[in-house]
This record gives C-alpha cells, structure tokens and sequence, in this order.
C-alpha cells in the first residue's frame, strides 16, 4: 500500500511539473483593430517552442507589409523539468502594415514551424476607415529603437 501511495504521488508530482504543450505557439496581434487606409499600424507576431522557424508573412491584395525590416526579439528560455533541462525560444517580430482599402479587412492566419510542425495564428479582422491626411506620418520623420537607456 505504501509503495502505491509512492507511486501515485510520483505521477501526480511528474505530471504537476511537466511543461504543457501551450509552451509551443504562433501568436499575433496589433496596436489597435480600428485602422486608417494608408497609415501604418504595429503587427506583432511571436513564435514560442524547441525549435522555431520565422514565421512566413502571406501575401494579400488589401494589406501591405514591410518584411524587409522588423524589429526582431529572439530569446531563449532554460526550465528545469523532472525528465532534465529544456530549452524553449521565442521569437517576436514587429512589421510595419499598411491597409489599402476602406472596409473590413482581414490578416490571414500566419504559418510557422514549430517543433518540426506547421503552426498557425488566429486571423485579426480590422476595420480601415479612410485616413485623415492630417494623420498620416511625415515621411522626413525618423524612428530609432535602442537597448540602452542612455544614447550617446
């Protein structure tokens, strides 16, 4: 009886630690899902797993994106787990997106390789109103990210 006591609470404590299969995604998301044609707005888009892949931007009629460019995070994580150490990395993007149309307008699902597998966001629904020209950005203006607190 008492090594059957062992041997359930030794299930219970390995399945209490063991890392969930949630540690592997492709998530998105945006500043703001009411938009303005022709002004651009945040996408951000995080893979998390063993092993990840850039995430591949498709192509669409009513959005452009600049994947020449993104600000890019990559990080990895080391957890201790009760089967030995694992290694989990993450990778943020942030794109420059801009609407082409008036209306409703949707960023597909955008596809990933995680863990040797295919993974998928959900899709962002928008809604692009016509932009006010006083809006728009200047396109002399310029915009500096840093990683550190003083800039010299």
């Amino acid at each position: 009886m008492v090594t059957r006591c062992l041997l359930i609470a030794s299930m219970i404590a390995t399945s209490a630690f063991a890392q969930p299969e949630e540690d592997s995604y492709v998530k998105t998301w945006v500043e703001r899902v009411d938009v303005q044609a022709e002004k651009p707005f945040r996408l951000f888009v995080e893979v998390s797993g063993d092993t990840v892949s850039e995430p591949t931007i498709p192509k669409s009629d009513d959005l452009v994106v600049d994947v020449n460019n993104p600000q890019t995070l990559r990080r990895s994580i080391t957890v201790r787990t009760p089967q030995g150490v694992k290694q989990q990395n993450i990778l943020k993007y942030s794109f420059f997106v801009w609407a082409t149309k008036e209306g409703q307008v949707t960023i597909p699902p955008i596809p990933a390789t995680v863990n040797g597998t295919t993974m998928e966001s959900q899709p962002i629904r928008l809604t692009v109103s016509k932009a006010d020209p006083a809006d728009l950005p200047d396109p002399n203006s310029v915009r500096l990210w840093v990683d550190r607190r003083t800039v010299t």
